[in-house]
C-alpha cells in the first residue's frame, strides 16, 4: 500500500473502531484494511489500547464509588450516634426540669 493511502486511512481507524464512520468511508477503510496487513496490525493495536483504557476507567469508577460509599456510611453512623446524644441530652434536661 502507498503511504499516502495508509496515512490517510490511519488516520480514520479510532473513528472506524468507534464505528463512527459514514457507511462509505467505512467501506473504503474497510477494503484497506483486507488489503494491507500493516493498517490491520495498527487497528489491532489501537483495539486494544481503547479497551485496556476502558477497562481502566471501569476500575477507577468502582474505586471512587467505593470511596463514596464509605463516605455515606461514615456520615450516617455519625449522624445516628449524634442523634442518640441529642436524644440522650434532651431526655436529661426533660427528666432535670421535672424534679423541680
Amino acid at each position: 500500500m502507498s503511504n499516502s493511502s495508509c496515512s490517510i486511512v490511519r488516520d480514520l481507524l479510532p473513528l472506524y473502531d468507534d464505528k463512527a464512520l459514514s457507511p462509505k468511508t467505512a467501506e473504503v477503510v474497510k477494503n484497506h484494511l483486507d488489503k494491507c496487513p500493516e493498517c490491520r496490525d495498527y487497528l489491532a493495536h489501537i483495539h486494544h489500547v481503547v479497551r485496556a483504557m476502558q477497562n481502566q476507567n471501569a476500575r477507577n469508577n468502582y474505586r471512587y464509588s467505593e470511596v463514596v460509599r464509605r463516605i455515606r456510611r461514615n456520615f450516617f453512623v455519625e449522624l445516628a450516634v449524634g442523634a442518640a446524644v441529642f436524644s440522650f441530652a434532651c431526655a436529661a434536661l426533660i427528666k432535670l426540669a421535672s424534679r423541680e
